[in-house]
């Protein structure tokens, strides 16, 4: 009598087939082919940081990502890769996110062609002249296009706005502080046929900056600048 050994050999399958081994049948479990491809497709999803039309990498590991997980839960005993899957769609969720926050700074940074980029803090006078009431910076962009990024204050309206305040941080939409510079806001009048609705993130502006320096007709309430913008990003 001789004892003899048959070793089966282990591959993946995408059926739940059991593998015979003479009158013997396996019972081993295949690893689940949409749970690898959702891996591999949320790996990939770092491919999100460079443009908008890839954003179909990380939809299609997220929603292959989630066919494995019921197919493994309705077939526990055929299939294995829960975690794979469970990766797959963390992956993607989180470079999708992370991907569209990056286009998003770079889109609201990068000022439209023909606008010359300018900050608050260049909008602000020199603190050690008291007679400064504007930068020489915002004299040099008086009647220019400009593209300043800030944070829209409105009043009672939140939608089809056609003027709003643009302030240097988000503070609250319900008040400006008393202690915030006249310097620090900036009045957005919109040229027609452009409206807006309200939103409490940070948002881009390109128009043609106006400088007040002196309001004989009162026509900004105190306030230094106005910007008439043609184009409202966020």
């Amino acid at each position: 009598m001789s004892l003899s050994i048959r070793f089966v050999k282990y591959k993946p399958v995408i059926s739940g087939e059991l593998v015979a081994a003479g009158s013997v049948e396996s019972d081993y479990q295949a690893v689940d082919a949409f749970a690898v491809l959702s891996l591999a497709f949320g790996a990939g999803s770092i491919l999100t940081l460079l443009d908008w039309s890839l954003a179909f990498i990380p939809i299609v590991g997220i929603v292959l990502g989630i066919l494995a997980v019921r197919r493994i839960r309705q077939s526990p005993t055929e299939w294995i890769g829960l975690y794979l899957a469970y990766c797959g769609i963390g992956l993607s969720v989180i470079l999708w996110a992370g991907g569209y926050a990056r286009l998003t700074y770079v889109y609201l940074s990068r000022p439209p062609a023909g606008y010359v980029p300018t900050t608050f803090a260049a909008l602000q006078p020199d603190p050690n002249d008291p007679r400064q009431r504007v930068s020489e910076e915002a004299r040099m962009l008086d009647q220019r296009k400009v593209y300043l990024r800030g944070y829209m204050h409105v009043g009672r309206h939140h939608t089809g706005l056609r003027e709003f305040l643009l302030i240097d941080d988000r503070g609250s939409n319900a008040f400006i502080s008393p202690r915030k510079k006249a310097t620090q806001i900036v009045r957005v009048v919109l040229k027609p046929p452009l409206k807006v609705d309200f939103v409490s993130y940070e948002i881009g502006v390109a128009g043609t900056l106006s400088v007040y320096e002196t309001d004989p007709k009162n026509e900004m309430n105190g306030l230094l600048y106005k910007i008439e913008a043609d184009l409202v990003r966020h």
